[in-house]
């Protein structure tokens, strides 16, 4: 039974990876294209190439998201919560460009947040932020002002927190919190614009699969992080061996927050399920790597990859044989 019903998810999440992956893409930029099109005419040097290549990813990746959380809690996206979700990633986006590749002064940030009406912006990435973001917040009802204005600024705070992640000598301790910290309140900020109440076991299941997607992506990342000397989650193991043990930690504890909560523990399954094709595909990148370095992380090693190397196809063939047996045989 259990192989069966496992067959049926991957099928699923299959499809909603690389089909569904299209049709989110399409939904999102339809609700931020114009925005888009109308920074790409005339912007200054401050919108570069690779943030309107965020501004067309981090919506999707919304989306997709806030469709994962909608059916752990059994509800329907409205119309009206998907334009809104997307166009938060888009604001998360920009949120990102400005910590990670601005100077822009804390204060400077926290007004544009509070006070978006008030703030003056001096060029096109601030005019781009503001329109968007006042936008979304003028179409939010006042029922969720506040959980989401205040999911927001506990989003800022973790990407303010990230910049600490420069520092050589930040205890690692304190990097692993400020990763997950910063993936853990993503997926909040996406659930504040959902008509439903949160509790508490919800929210704790929400942060963590958050953390669980930071930590992944840390590992893709891992080139460019050491090559930024940023540290991460990732750059601070000494082996391709302790990134596999922390994912699986982490997951471990996602399942078993799955299974304290209150929620419908069927809904809770196919949510860790698919959270565990996500570890999969991570253990399987892992491999990669380790057919061109040795078991333990070495700087020169990393940086000496190709892109050919370092690129992860999903559905490749050595991969699916990697991730489907394992898949087929996954335990709740």
């Amino acid at each position: 039974m259990s192989l069966f019903t496992n067959g049926i998810l991957l099928m699923k999440t299959a499809q909603n990876l690389w089909r569904g992956k299209k049709k989110w893409k399409q939904e999102a930029l339809a609700h931020t294209d114009n925005y888009i099109n109308t920074a790409q005419k005339n912007h200054d040097k401050t919108l570069t190439t690779g943030i309107f290549y965020k501004l067309k990813d981090y919506p999707y990746e919304g989306l997709f998201a806030a469709n994962l959380v909608a059916n752990l809690i059994n509800y329907k996206l409205t119309p009206v919560e998907r334009r809104l979700i997307s166009k938060a990633g888009a604001v998360l986006a920009l949120g990102d460009v400005y910590c990670d590749d601005t100077n822009i002064s804390f204060e400077k940030m926290h007004l544009m947040l509070e006070e978006p009406h008030q703030a003056d912006p001096i060029n096109s990435l601030d005019r781009l932020f503001l329109e968007i973001y006042k936008d979304l917040l003028i179409e939010l009802d006042d029922s969720q002002q506040v959980f989401f204005h205040r999911t927001l600024i506990q989003g800022f705070e973790a990407e303010k927190n990230s910049r600490k992640l420069k520092d050589p000598n930040l205890d690692a301790s304190k990097v692993k919190e400020i990763s997950k910290n910063k993936g853990g309140i993503s997926l909040l900020i996406y659930r504040s614009l959902m008509h439903i109440p949160l509790d508490e076991k919800e929210r704790e299941v929400l942060w963590l699969a958050g953390a669980f997607t930071q930590l992944i992506d840390d590992l893709f990342d891992l080139r460019w992080d050491i090559e930024k000397h940023t540290q991460t989650s990732a750059t601070i193991c000494t082996s391709f061996g302790d990134i596999s043990n922390q994912l699986e930690e982490h997951f471990s504890l996602l399942v078993k927050t799955l299974k304290n909560s209150q929620l419908n523990q069927g809904k809770c399954r196919e949510f860790a399920f698919v959270f565990y094709v996500f570890k999969l595909g991570a253990d399987a990148y892992i491999n990669q790597l380790r057919t061109y370095c040795d078991e333990r992380i070495r700087t020169e090693q990393i940086l000496s990859l190709s892109k050919k190397q370092l690129h992860f196809v999903h559905f490749d063939l050595s991969n699916v044989t990697f991730v489907l047996p394992k898949a087929l045989r996954f335990i709740y």
